[in-house]
């Protein structure tokens, strides 16, 4: 287990976290990975897994009014595939590859997505891309939200978190799983997941005040820094 000091670094990053993923429905992954990494990297990715699949299902289940449930299925589809993916490259990789990998694959998604000016129609390969990524992600680094959320960049916030999340739900509950299957966690997962259960919650709390005055625009913002921000984190964590 972190010592205490750690402990207050991963509770400050879950309520962090929960403030951003109630704005743009994922968030509390893209904080404390780089944290764990550097002090617990034991943990990855079955604790952010663990703490992450309650704050998607209460962010699908409140913005479920929002949800393109045509596009979930394609997504759910994807992510079933990359999550099978990823089960494989956890036992046959190494760890810092995989990161390396994705960080790299999450910053070239961000570069490429239009940040204002134009539109673009998601396809179903699209939709099914990223939601193979996004199983992939999941299961090897326990942060899955980046690329399903770049798809919606264009969309309402409603519509970014109700989705994200919706995918998410599903896509974090079979990862754990798998990620079970592989005999990965234990009880220090589930205590230190329990440690940083509250600080979350009050990160979703504050949302609740923040969501209603923040505009899509910003919502859009804060889903491509995030992204660019678990990239980069990623990127790191491979390196060092």
């Amino acid at each position: 287990m972190p010592s205490l000091d750690l402990l207050f670094a991963c509770a400050a990053a879950a309520a962090v976290g929960g403030v951003i993923q109630g704005t743009a429905g994922y968030g509390v992954g893209l904080l404390l990975l780089p944290i764990l990494a550097i002090i617990a990297s034991s943990h990855l990715p079955q604790v952010i897994l663990i703490l992450g699949l309650p704050a998607v299902v209460w962010l699908a289940v409140k913005e479920r009014g929002n949800v393109d449930s045509v596009t979930v299925g394609w997504l759910l589809l994807g992510r079933l595939a990359g999550t099978a993916g990823g089960v494989a490259l956890l036992v046959v990789l190494a760890p810092h590859l995989l990161e390396v990998l994705f960080g790299v694959g999450t910053l070239a998604a961000v570069a490429a997505v239009p940040l204002g000016r134009l539109d673009f129609a998601v396809t179903r390969i699209q939709k099914l891309a990223a939601g193979t990524v996004s199983g992939l992600m999941g299961t090897t680094t326990g942060v899955g939200g980046p690329p399903v959320a770049l798809l919606f960049v264009r969309r309402s916030g409603a519509e970014i978190r109700g989705t994200v999340s919706a995918v998410q739900a599903v896509g974090a509950a079979v990862s754990l799983g798998a990620v079970a299957l592989t005999g990965r966690i234990t009880v220090e997962d589930l205590a230190l997941a329990g440690l940083l259960f509250a600080p979350m919650c009050v990160g979703l709390w504050l949302s609740r005040i923040l969501v209603r005055r923040i505009n899509a625009t910003v919502v859009r913002a804060i889903t491509l820094a995030a992204a660019g921000m678990s990239g980069a984190f990623i990127i790191v964590q491979g390196l060092v």
